[in-house]
């Protein structure tokens, strides 16, 4: 399991599932659910404008964001995709030396857990540790 850091309008957060078209995270507990379009920056990346999907407040969990590319920026789908399988060195900091972040296997529990005919297409999913 790896977790990496990014920030989300300013706030610090792990990212725990990316994939070419968008990205989760979750805040600290506190902070108030961004809305619209915010920027995000992950570890060792230029910084990407993404649109606000969904946002929780944390109920029973940390504040999780899902936020996908806006309609046409071809710039963030190039970013988004050049962290997951040219992953810059130190991003994720368990993951060794050339190791891109797409090459992450680990599943939640739940119906992806039980194969890959239930699991999404969409891209590595990361998720931090117990």
């Amino acid at each position: 399991m790896v977790c990496a850091p990014v920030t989300v309008g300013g706030a610090s957060g792990t990212l725990v599932d990316i994939s070419v078209g968008g990205a989760r995270v979750n805040l600290p507990a506190g902070t108030p659910p961004p809305a619209g379009e915010v920027t995000v920056t992950l570890a060792g990346a230029e910084p990407v404008v993404l649109e606000v999907v969904s946002a929780s407040e944390g109920l029973g969990g940390p504040p999780t964001v899902s936020l996908k590319v806006r309609p046409g920026d071809w710039g963030a789908y190039r970013v988004l995709s050049l962290w997951l399988f040219h992953t810059p060195a130190g991003a994720v900091p368990s993951l060794g030396p050339g190791v891109p972040a797409v090459a992450c296997t680990a599943r939640a529990a739940g119906p992806a857990a039980r194969g890959p005919a239930a699991a999404p297409a969409s891209g590595a999913t990361l998720h931090s540790a117990p």
